[in-house]
């Protein structure tokens, strides 16, 4: 029992896929949801604790602890968030909006000219802007699905984007550039990470992750150099910080995120210096942003896999893969992650990267068919593989006889060619190279280019890096 939410990638390929010259976005919130959803039923026969919760409470008067009983939709509970989900549907149900089925809490009008995902209780819309006859624009489909909204639920004020009038959703900042291009940050969350890691005044690095370093922690595990309980704790919250930057918006940290996640069981007492290095290089990065590019068009996707690229660093047989996939120019999926099985070539990592791959294009091809989202017949998809390639094009072929376990997922492919147009391209050309290696602070910086841009910080944000900066730390200052 759980209310789902939007996935990121999908709130991400919105954002990507309707410009702003064609869709109006806007932005409101439910005020007290849970409230408002139906009357709770306290169902009889069934245990005590499932209908009613006891909580503990300070009487104001006496200041003592007390312990009541409670029953209704608590927040956090999962039956009420449940609930919750039901009653949101239900009203976009009578609204004459549709629920996707590959994209669930994302609701759909019949003639796709509005749409809008709903996390819990906030709405973010994308109305068709329609020419009026006499100039101007013609707000009415908006107007419509806010008036509606709001004569089945309590709603505060309705928020219109605008290139001086920004959105929030998910602690993300929703934004258009002077170009009018759709924008994703998270300035206020990187700025109070760092604040309370009191790492504003650090020395920026332009790479988030070193070789060295992962090398490092390698040999502190053999000697068995691990971080007590109260540290280990620490670095899993630093880690699932980071994780959280990549999840909402941030692909140029993910081969980071998902490095030092691995240590999260047993982190060694390097860890803490390898968190640093990361926010230093977050420092550095305060205004970056995914933006779309009106010189881009469609949806493309890029696949690379690299077999055991860390084998000679610290002695890692495992082999990553690296997926990317764009829309008008904007990265709205990403993954940076290890292949699932004993890999000993790099044409065998490929095929391995490149059915993964297809498995999430087949994917986000369902969602663009029901949100509306133009597709091309066949989308394009790039890998630098030129074995893989040429296995798929001898599927079954007598030289293939002792490769079973390949052409079982070339067979896969095979049988999506008429879904996919897949494409030779340079290895420095393939965006996905990013996702699989750890680079050096050049390569990162020069392969990572492509994927993010940069927004202006806030006045308040600059004049509080100002302040601490003329202040000075010492040893932060030297970190």
């Amino acid at each position: 029992m759980h209310a789902p939410v939007p996935e990121a990638a999908i709130f991400r390929l919105l954002e990507a896929s309707h410009p702003a010259e064609e869709w109006e976005q806007s932005a409101t919130d439910v005020v007290q949801a849970y409230l408002q959803q139906d009357e709770y039923e306290i169902v009889e026969g069934i245990p005590l604790e499932d209908n009613w919760i006891a909580t503990r409470m300070q009487n104001p008067w006496t200041l003592e602890w007390e312990f009541h009983w409670m029953t209704g939709e608590i927040y956090g509970g999962q039956k009420a968030g449940a609930g919750w989900h039901k009653k949101v549907t239900a009203v976009h149900k009578d609204m004459g909006m549709e629920e996707g089925k590959n994209a669930k809490s994302v609701y759909i009008t019949a003639d796709k000219k509005c749409k809008t995902a709903v996390h819990v209780d906030d709405p973010i819309t994308f109305s068709r802007r329609e020419k009026a006859m006499l100039g101007g624009v013609n707000r009415a489909h908006r107007e419509w699905y806010h008036h509606q909204l709001g004569s089945h639920l309590k709603l505060n004020e309705t928020e219109i984007l605008t290139v001086k009038s920004w959105l929030d959703y998910l602690s993300m900042q929703i934004s258009l550039s002077k170009e009018n291009k759709n924008r994703i940050s998270n300035v206020p969350y990187l700025f109070k990470l760092l604040k309370e890691k009191g790492m504003l005044d650090c020395n920026p690095v332009k790479c988030p992750i070193s070789k060295d370093k992962i090398k490092l922690c390698a040999e502190e595990a053999e000697l068995g150099m691990f971080l007590d309980a109260e540290q280990k704790t620490q670095y899993q919250a630093d880690v699932g910080n980071l994780n959280w930057i990549v999840e909402t918006f941030c692909p140029k940290l993910a081969v980071t995120a998902s490095l030092l996640g691995s240590r999260n069981a047993n982190p060694t007492v390097s860890g803490p210096s390898m968190i640093k290095q990361a926010l230093r290089w977050v420092r550095g990065n305060l205004g970056m942003c995914l933006q779309s590019d009106k010189d881009s068009s469609g949806m493309q996707w890029y696949v690379d896999a690299d077999l055991a690229g860390l084998w000679a660093v610290n002695g890692e047989t495992r082999s990553r893969m690296g997926i990317l996939g764009m829309y008008n120019g904007m990265p709205f999926f990403w993954k940076s992650t290890w292949i699932k099985a004993i890999v000993t070539s790099t044409a065998e990592s490929e095929v391995y990267a490149l059915v993964e791959c297809v498995k999430w294009v087949l994917h986000f091809n369902h969602v663009c068919e029901e949100l509306g989202i133009h597709l091309e017949a066949k989308t394009p998809v790039w890998c630098d593989a030129t074995a893989a390639i040429a296995f798929l094009k001898n599927i079954g072929g007598p030289s293939q006889s002792k490769l079973k376990h390949i052409d079982l997922r070339l067979s896969f492919l095979g049988q999506n060619m008429d879904r996919i147009d897949l494409n030779h391209i340079d290895g420095l050309q393939n965006h996905a190279n990013f996702l699989t290696k750890v680079l050096s602070p050049i390569d990162f910086e020069k392969e990572g280019e492509h994927l993010m841009s940069e927004v202006e910080l806030p006045s308040s944000v600059i004049e509080e890096l100002a302040d601490v900066s003329s202040r000075g730390h010492g040893e932060i200052q030297r970190g």
